[in-house]
């Protein structure tokens, strides 16, 4: 779960659509009727409109825009959405499962987010914050009181603001064979009570550098907020994860861990780049991510459903920067769901410090400004953006952890697809 970076590369693709016009009939005169009366020929300089003739769907041109992108980059397999705040505009999914196996990918298919996932459990600190069980200034030592009696004290006064933006100073537990990861090994008891004992461990040892003074990405950030919400809430995380988010969005697939196992085979599985070249993972694979870790990093979902969960976030953007009373009414049509967080939250959520907010990168460079995260374990690559000034946001996800760069080019091309 790298840093994250990115590529982008605005590319015009022209589609090529098949038109297949409707072809006219000439009804069988009635002998009984009364002959019509001849319609004069058009007056010089008459015109009629031309015939309306429907172009390609959104799907189709993004399904158009994967093909060529799948040879260029000879990833496995490619899957896009493009959504508004109220809605999936279009998606589409192109590619093998598995390379070397015929079973193509869908976009009902699931999908692991890697860092993505961080924008979610963020969402949950969010909630809490709206039941009153936590606050944005809330510190370690009062949001962690166990924990406290042998946190170092550089980690006391660390508030949960500064948590999430990554300024606690943590390690970044972001490569497998560092000698971070040491920490994790033989911890007691369920997930939840590992995690507690993880988060004590690592807030009882000096910070790998001063608190706030800079940005210095942690997975580690985002296991202490998972044992947080633990604590506020009384619930295992992966229960709040499940009642206050995927059920709120309608994410009947969302999960953790790989989208393909032993029982669910039928989904796509990840490549990890080899000397050999990639090669899918086993439905079992060594390679796991720790379920102490996994708030950091280890969601799987439909691409759909990462999309809508985007889209919840730039509702509540775009309904915070409307004027009182002038909410952006809900899209024709479309069905009502439960509102994710207050408008006031979001913001809160998408406030950066040095670039970063919570769970989402803040490109105020770009005109106009993007928010945007990606997120890779190795063997998938997903890449997330929202662009709220014009209600439009994309999101791309591919089976190999080699999938940046075409993540970043059907990105592009599908935020183009609309004015």
């Amino acid at each position: 779960m790298p840093a994250p970076t990115l590529r982008t590369a605005a590319v015009l693709l022209l589609l090529a659509t098949r038109i297949t016009t409707a072809q006219g009939f000439i009804p069988t005169p009635d002998p009984d009727s009364t002959p019509a009366t001849p319609i004069a020929p058009d007056a010089p300089g008459d015109t009629k409109p031309a015939p309306v003739i429907p172009g390609p769907t959104l799907d189709q041109q993004l399904k158009g825009a994967l093909t060529p992108l799948l040879i260029k980059t000879r990833v496995p397999a490619l899957a896009v959405a493009l959504f508004d705040s109220d809605a999936v505009l279009g998606k589409a999914a192109m590619g093998l499962r598995a390379r070397g196996q015929p079973e193509s990918v869908t976009t009902a298919d699931r999908w692991h987010i890697g860092s993505c996932s961080k924008a979610f459990t963020a969402t949950l600190v969010g909630a809490l914050v709206e039941e009153g069980k936590l606050k944005w200034d809330t510190t370690l030592a009062q949001a962690l009181p166990e924990a406290a009696e042998t946190m170092h004290a550089d980690y006391k006064k660390v508030t949960i603001r500064q948590l999430l933006r990554h300024r606690a100073g943590l390690a970044a537990f972001t490569a497998g064979n560092s000698p971070d990861f040491d920490l994790l090994k033989s911890l007691p008891g369920d997930t939840r009570q590992q995690r507690a004992a993880f988060v004590t461990k690592l807030l009882s040892l000096p910070p790998t550098l001063p608190p706030d003074t800079k940005l210095f990405y942690s997975n580690a950030s985002y296991a202490v907020a998972a044992a947080i919400i633990e604590q506020a809430s009384g619930k295992p995380y992966e229960t709040l994860l499940k009642d206050r988010v995927f059920d709120i969005v309608a994410m009947p697939h969302a999960g953790l861990g790989w989208p393909a196992n032993p029982t669910r085979r039928d989904e796509p599985r990840g490549h990890m780049p080899g000397v050999l070249g990639a090669k899918p993972q086993d439905f079992d694979p060594k390679y796991k991510l720790d379920p102490v870790l996994a708030p950091a990093g280890d969601i799987h979902c439909s691409i759909e459903e990462l999309a809508m969960f985007a889209a919840a976030h730039m509702k509540g953007l775009r309904e915070a920067a409307a004027k009182p009373g002038e909410a952006p009414p809900p899209a024709p049509g479309q069905p009502a769901r439960l509102r994710l967080l207050r408008p006031s939250t979001i913001v809160e959520l998408h406030t950066p410090i040095d670039g970063y907010a919570a769970g989402w990168v803040i490109d105020e460079k770009k005109d106009p400004q993007r928010h945007w995260h990606n997120g890779s374990a190795g063997t998938f690559f997903t890449l997330m953006v929202i662009v709220p000034e014009r209600n439009l946001g994309a999101v791309a996800v591919c089976n190999s952890g080699e999938g940046e760069a075409a993540c970043a080019e059907i990105i592009e091309t599908a935020l183009g697809l609309r004015p």
